[in-house]
């Protein structure tokens, strides 16, 4: 019988797999699908059905992790106003996870009475211009409304992920906001599990700035002083800037990721056409390649990105 010890092989460069005695198993690395991000950004409405028959799409390519709308207004971002038709449409859907972001007590109230959402998603910045760009408030008077949040979902028992956006530096230059650094990153998030009780955060870099070195620097770094809590990541930028990035998160650790079919999305508010998501179905190959195991088909995913360019074009202007 084999032993029914299990060893991690931690490094991505070497074979991500999982050693259960002489049988070795790959490692797994989750992939949240957004097609709420991807959506978001378009300009044009597009109609509910084509929404869910895509969202259908992406299940049946393997996704098990799907952020799929947001609770906000419907002024602010008028192509999440449907975002209740569409949960309610996959609310019985067995085996998977189906996330819904808030920015605020009101949409964290309509999410968490809404059929089929899971897992509460709350973007907080630590940059001063841009949660007020993203919520209308700034991170201080932010504060109330992520903790009751927080609090409220999990006395429903329901998760919670806290988006910290801009969490790899900021393209503004503020002179009254105290410039990024590593030190007002880690007390942030200190803060976050320490006061606030935070048990999952996705490092968000928002505008594309992160480099490999810091991203690998600052994952090893809350990964070994955080044990206790989960740490994911959602990058954006181009093809040579997020490979390297991707690389430097699985080196130290991080094992979930945020993507989108075709790359589509980005927030509306960071005002800059360069930081698309992560294509999907590169990233899956590429993990594919290197040894881990997404549940993604590869095939399958190909027409998804097709149908995401066909969105880009008909929708986008």
């Amino acid at each position: 019988m084999p032993s029914a010890e299990c060893r991690v092989k931690q490094s991505f460069l070497g074979t991500p797999h999982l050693a259960l005695g002489t049988l070795l198993m790959p490692e797994t690395v989750t992939l949240v699908e957004t097609p709420r991000d991807a959506f978001q950004g378009l300009s044009k409405l597009i109609p509910t059905s084509e929404k869910i028959r895509y969202i259908a799409s992406l299940l049946d390519a393997g996704f098990t992790h799907v952020d799929l709308g947001s609770f906000v207004s419907p002024k602010a971002v008028p192509q999440m106003a449907d975002s209740a038709d569409v949960f309610a449409a996959f609310a019985d859907r067995k085996g998977i996870e189906r996330l819904a972001v808030v920015v605020n007590e009101i949409g964290a109230r309509r999410a968490l009475a809404a059929k089929g959402v899971d897992v509460l998603g709350f973007p907080f910045s630590i940059s001063d211009r841009f949660q007020k760009e993203n919520s209308g408030k700034l991170p201080f008077q932010t504060w109330p409304a992520m903790n009751s949040t927080f609090h409220e979902t999990t006395q429903q028992k329901k998760s919670f992920v806290l988006y910290l956006s801009m969490a790899f530096g900021t393209r503004y230059d503020d002179l009254n906001e105290t410039p990024w650094s590593d030190e007002k990153l880690l007390a942030f998030i200190e803060t976050l599990i320490t006061v606030s009780g935070v048990d999952h955060i996705s490092l968000a870099d928002t505008v594309g700035v992160a480099t490999p070195k810091q991203v690998k620097r600052i994952f090893l770094h809350v990964r070994k002083t955080y044990p206790g809590t989960l740490f994911s990541a959602h990058f954006h930028g181009n093809a040579k800037t997020w490979m390297r990035c991707v690389d430097a998160a699985l080196d130290a650790g991080c094992r979930r990721f945020d993507c989108a079919v075709g790359g589509l999305g980005g927030c509306p508010f960071a005002h800059d056409t360069l930081i698309a998501n992560i294509p999907s179905e590169k990233l899956a190959a590429r993990l594919e390649h290197h040894g881990f195991t997404t549940g993604i088909d590869l095939d399958k995913i190909k027409h998804c990105a097709k149908s995401a360019q066909t969105f880009r074009s008909q929708y986008a202007f």
